[in-house]
């Protein structure tokens, strides 16, 4: 069965560290595959483990990005969205994932930051919403883990 783990929000770095941080985790027991769309910034490939599949999806277009991940191969798929990414739209995908991957387990984590809540509360609103899970910065790594490692 596929674990696909999706981070959404507004924030960069911390999306990248804790791609970084899950992928590496994982890999240690599963194939892993990082799909990265986001805009700001790239995950760096030297920052991964060698046995981790990096695949780079430009572009904020919510089709594109979910043909990208039902092709990707790994018992574990990682999901760097874009900042830009319209959450509606977003969550339509992932439902449309859920439909036509029945065996996989996804998970949605919603990046919260200072930021988002001050200056973007419709966002914060939205993402909290529809997220399986959100996470507050500093995200705490171990709780993040705990929750994707359960089977939906």
């Amino acid at each position: 069965m596929t674990k696909i783990i999706v981070l959404t929000g507004l924030v960069s770095v911390e999306k990248v560290a804790l791609s970084q941080e899950l992928a590496t985790h994982f890999s240690a027991e599963n194939t892993v595959t990082v799909i990265d769309n986001m805009a700001r910034l790239a995950l760096d490939r030297d920052e991964l483990p060698d046995s981790i599949s990096l695949v780079r999806q430009v572009g904020d277009d919510m089709q594109a990005l979910e043909n990208a991940i039902r092709q990707a191969k790994g018992e574990v798929v990682l999901v760097a969205v874009t900042e830009q990414a319209h959450p509606e739209k977003l969550f339509v995908s992932i439902e449309n994932l859920r439909e036509r991957l029945p065996d996989a387990s996804i998970f949605s984590l919603a990046m919260i930051d200072t930021r988002t809540c001050d200056c973007f509360p419709n966002v914060r609103a939205a993402l909290e919403m529809y997220a399986d899970m959100t996470v507050m910065m500093p995200y705490d790594v171990e709780s993040v883990i705990d929750y994707v490692s359960v089977s939906s």
